[in-house]
């Protein structure tokens, strides 16, 4: 194969970062590639930020948050920091509790959701994964894609 066309075929790598409301049972995918963000901890803020302000419904005054123990992205101190600043600053929230439940005992909501989504698509372009997500679930209600064409919050 020719350095050409190594070059051109490169694979280009996508995210997505699920929120599933207990509450209501719908599940909230924010889309992304590479040339967007990254997988860190200033991107998994950014999420909970977007939905806490702009999708979670007013009146809600006790967050009760489950998520997996990657020290990358949830169990940091730029989370604690954040979630210390929401209940503190803004009149948002009384409490948040965050739980890391036991590795291997973790049967998530988000895991599921994301078991529901057919890994093995033919999809070439972000925009087919988005789709693909978009379609894999449907009863109670389809996945809610959001789909960033520009960091939430530049670092």
């Amino acid at each position: 194969m020719s350095t050409n066309d190594v070059y051109y075929s490169r694979q280009l790598s996508f995210y997505s970062f699920n929120i599933h409301t207990l509450s209501t049972n719908e599940a909230i995918f924010y889309c992304y590639d590479e040339t967007i963000g990254k997988k860190g901890s200033a991107e998994v803020v950014s999420f909970l930020h977007h939905f806490i302000f702009n999708l979670l419904k007013s009146g809600v005054r006790h967050l009760e948050i489950f998520c997996d123990s990657c020290y990358g992205q949830n169990k940091n101190y730029y989370m604690f920091r954040y979630l210390h600043y929401v209940v503190t600053e803004t009149p948002t929230f009384d409490t948040i509790k965050m739980t890391f439940p036991i590795r291997g005992h973790s049967y998530l909501e988000c895991n599921r959701d994301m078991a529901l989504v057919n890994q093995k698509c033919k999809a070439e372009v972000p925009e087919d994964w988005m789709e693909e997500i978009r379609n894999s679930c449907q009863k109670p209600t389809s996945f809610q894609v959001i789909e960033l064409d520009h960091p939430l919050i530049r670092n």
